[in-house]
């Protein structure tokens, strides 16, 4: 049985990085995956590069902060939003962090894990 993977991504101002990060994401073998994108209230260009990036992917959804909720309470809201299931898997990437492999969420769905 395949696993149904929720991808929860809380960022502040990683510009820089969050392209790489959801690139990681989308170049990932397996694709039975949802994704949500929470931008902190951003002082850069984070929101818009993600917003490019995951543009016509339903798989992604992009939550942007109106005020600042910081890590703890941006995860419980990403996971919330997901709606996970028991059986589902839920997957927590910082924005400036990203899958090293394309196989990282095949890895995880092997049954002898």
């Amino acid at each position: 049985m395949s696993n149904h993977f929720k991808i929860i991504i809380p960022f502040y101002n990683v510009e820089k990085w969050i392209r790489v990060t959801i690139n990681s994401v989308k170049s990932q073998e397996y694709t039975d995956y949802q994704c949500i994108l929470i931008d902190d209230v951003s002082s850069d260009n984070s929101s818009r590069v993600a917003e490019d990036c995951i543009k016509g992917d339903s798989r992604f959804k992009l939550i942007k902060n109106t005020d600042k909720k910081f890590v703890l309470e941006n995860l419980i809201m990403g996971i919330d939003i997901a709606s996970p299931k028991s059986e589902d898997i839920i997957v927590i990437l910082d924005g400036d962090d990203w899958f090293s492999m394309k196989m990282t969420l095949s890895v995880l769905d092997r049954e002898d894990n």
